[in-house]
């Protein structure tokens, strides 16, 4: 059974839609603001909202895969400087990567996964500073790193990155994602990688 909270949403559902019925949801979520997500000055958006009473959850951090989701909804649907917000926030998180560079480094160097999860490129952090946050998290998150890759990927096949102006460091983290993609897949199919 599905439960709805606010008192405005049952009247909009229904089993099939018409393009009237869109056009009144859509209406109703921008009269609402619900489809309006702040950004960071660098691009980046936090999980939620925050406020002081409410800074323990943690949601004040940017989440790796809810970002590359509304960057990727900035792309597709909205208007040219949301468009660039949606560049803005794959940049950001490409430099961001590239401070994850040892974690990285140290899976493909190793030939293993590290088991301690602090190890791992975090796919959870500080959205401003671009630091990791010293709270234990689990970031055995691939499909989070692949996001980003698919995304990165799509932006430069469309010509909004350019990869020969931005330096060599985003290449760097393009080919180390890769990388250890590879080593994961072959360790989690019991095959060493011998390169």
């Amino acid at each position: 059974m599905t439960v709805i909270n606010n008192s405005m949403v049952p009247n909009l559902v229904k089993k099939r839609y018409s393009l009237q019925d869109l056009q009144k949801i859509s209406h109703v979520l921008s009269e609402n603001n619900s489809l309006y997500f702040p950004a960071f000055d660098n691009g980046l958006f936090s999980a939620a909202a925050v406020k002081d009473s409410n800074q323990y959850t943690g949601y004040q951090a940017a989440w790796v895969r809810d970002n590359i989701h509304i960057a990727h909804a900035h792309y597709l649907l909205g208007t040219d400087d949301e468009k660039q917000i949606a560049v803005k926030t794959v940049k950001c998180l490409a430099k961001y990567f590239y401070k994850e560079k040892m974690a990285f480094e140290q899976i493909i160097e190793n030939n293993s996964a590290p088991k301690n999860q602090k190890d791992r490129p975090h796919i959870r952090f500080n959205g401003q500073s671009l630091e990791r946050i010293k709270q234990e998290w689990n970031h055995a998150q691939n499909d989070a790193l692949g996001y980003f890759l698919w995304l990165y990927s799509k932006l430069v096949h469309d010509l909004k990155i350019f990869i020969w102006v931005v330096s060599n460091v985003l290449n760097y983290i393009i080919c180390n994602m890769v990388s250890t993609f590879l080593m994961i897949q072959h360790l989690c199919s019991g095959h060493k990688l011998t390169c």
